[in-house]
């Protein structure tokens, strides 16, 4: 069993690998700020076809973080860039013959983190979407902690589809949770 977990953006976080093991993830960027939305659709389907055919690293699933509402995005762009990329992802899946599951980003938020939502503290951030960039750092901050992304990364899209990857890897595929080790104490297991 071959995960394929994705954090679909303009830049596009993904996480390959058996659960549990995440054997390659990074981020590709689908289209540069100048290109017209469809740049992104072509090349979520090249990247993909490249994955399941030129690398040999075919999955079993692939698992994508569900896009928000179009309503509910932080801009009308970026609402068709996800769901059209969605398109393209259901159809690469459909035409390669593997199945799609999609994760809502709170959920696997707050199994990763322990928080759907995050709020920053005073003095983080002046900018309007504060909570969600602090939201995107404790991601982050997950990941290095569990050695899914090496100590010096900071990019949350590969965090963000690191964190789908092990959502999926134990809610869904049998893989056991991590028990994290904090000063010496290990955590309580959570439900799963």
């Amino acid at each position: 069993m071959r995960i394929l977990a994705l954090d679909v953006a303009t830049r596009t976080g993904f996480a390959i690998g058996r659960p549990g093991k995440i054997e390659r993830s990074a981020s590709v960027r689908l289209k540069r700020p100048d290109e017209p939305l469809y740049v992104a659709g072509r090349n979520i389907g090249f990247f993909l076809r490249d994955i399941f055919t030129i690398r040999s690293e075919r999955p079993d699933v692939i698992v994508v973080e569900a896009p928000l509402p179009p309503g509910a995005e932080r801009g009308a762009m970026s609402a068709i860039l996800a769901w059209g990329c969605l398109f393209v992802i259901e159809f690469m899946g459909a035409l390669f013959e593997i199945p799609v599951r999609h994760v809502d980003a709170g959920q696997v938020r707050k199994f990763y983190t322990g928080r759907a939502r995050w709020v920053a503290p005073p003095g983080f951030s002046t900018a309007k979407d504060s909570n969600r960039k602090y939201g995107k750092l404790k991601v982050i901050e997950r990941a290095k902690q569990l050695g899914h992304i090496p100590s010096d990364c900071n990019d949350d899209n590969r965090a963000d589809a690191c964190a789908v990857h092990y959502y999926a890897s134990v809610k869904w595929y049998g893989h056991r949770e991590t028990e994290l080790t904090l000063f010496g104490a290990p955590t309580p297991n959570r439900a799963a």
